[in-house]
């Protein structure tokens, strides 16, 4: 091979790594955290994974099914449409960023360590529900009813180690914002429980347009169990339902053509800087309580560790015997003998 060849063969080779380098913290940044029991550990904003669900109860070509994350937000728009023929629209959409982590357990601690946790997460939001449907939500018989509803929770599950996408066994949950839109006389917010310094905006314009604007720090508290995989999940959730997404062209009029747009801000007079959606605001906190019962176990076999080596040295002190010499060591005097063991005189 020619020198030529070789020098455009290695130039390739450290394109490669520099490339694969480059590519790396990506990659990294989904992997499971280790956590040690008495510290508190930063995951900056967007450090997670995103997973999408979408579930399709009944659907037609004109509803809009848009779903995602960019960065440290988290999207979701689902629009039930306008169709020529009465048809129903039901979906449920969810983004969700997913962190898991394990706390590691203590040298010599029981394998069941159990330890309290405490999660931090600052967050903003900013939304619109549409709802045209003309029957109150409590008047109206079940189904009968378009609605939309959209809620945003702050979960810890029991995950499965590198799938962040699996659903796990829910371990403590805070709902911190939840609204939901049944019509023109159905715009309702559901008030927000267990948030610290968060607020929440909601205005409806003539009872068909519902705002949602909020913030705040979201705390979630539980207790796991060391070496056990568990996911953190910030999620932004959407349904949309219609039983007749048809206009009144005859008949029956027209039931609802609800939308929740957690996206994109249609409102070219809007001059909020934020964008529409969910979004990761700043780092989440994670303190990892201290390990009581390891550090019992721990004081326990150290202390049975130090009761046996006080036993051997009383046993070796009880039998201690040492050889000496009974004279200078020349000639008769020369000769060795050995100690008895210690006396010890009242």
């Amino acid at each position: 091979m020619s020198i030529k060849h070789l020098r455009k063969s290695a130039i390739l080779f450290i394109g490669a790594i520099v490339i694969a380098l480059g590519l790396l913290p990506a990659r990294l940044s989904a992997q499971e955290l280790t956590l040690t029991a008495g510290t508190t550990t930063l995951v900056a904003k967007g450090d997670a994974v995103c997973v999408n669900d979408l579930r399709v109860g009944s659907d037609t070509h004109a509803t809009t099914k848009s779903q995602g994350c960019s960065g440290n937000r988290a999207t979701v728009n689902l629009n039930a449409g306008i169709t020529l023929l009465p048809m129903m629209v039901d979906l449920t959409a969810s983004t969700r960023f997913v962190k898991q982590f394990h706390v590691a357990a203590v040298q010599g601690a029981p394998k069941n360590s159990f330890l309290p946790i405490l999660i931090a997460v600052p967050v903003k939001w900013r939304g619109g529900i549409f709802n045209d449907n003309a029957l109150p939500n409590p008047l109206a018989l079940p189904g009968l009813v378009g609605f939309a509803n959209v809620n945003m929770f702050l979960r810890l599950t029991e995950g499965t180690p590198g799938n962040p996408a699996a659903r796990g066994t829910g371990v403590s949950e805070t709902r911190f914002m939840g609204a939901s839109h049944g019509g023109i006389v159905g715009c309702l917010d559901i008030p927000a429980t267990e948030v610290t310094a968060a607020k929440m905006l909601a205005t409806c314009a003539l009872a068909v347009f519902q705002r949602d604007d909020g913030s705040g720090t979201i705390y979630l508290s539980a207790v796991v169990e060391s070496g056990k995989t568990y996911n953190i999940e910030l999620e932004l959730l959407v349904d949309v339902y219609s039983p007749d997404t048809a206009p009144p062209l005859s008949g029956p009029p027209d039931l609802a053509h609800p939308h929740a747009n957690f996206e994109h801000d249609l409102d070219p007079l809007d001059s909020d800087p934020d964008p529409f959606g969910l979004t990761w605001n700043d780092s989440m906190s994670i303190t990892v309580g201290t390990d009581f019962q390891s550090n019992i176990q721990a004081l326990q076999d150290e202390i049975t560790q130090l009761r046996a080596d006080l036993n051997t040295l009383r046993q070796e002190f009880k039998t201690h015997t040492h050889v000496y010499l009974t004279g200078k060591g020349v000639g008769q005097n020369n000769t060795r003998a050995t100690t008895t063991p210690p006396l010890f005189v009242p």
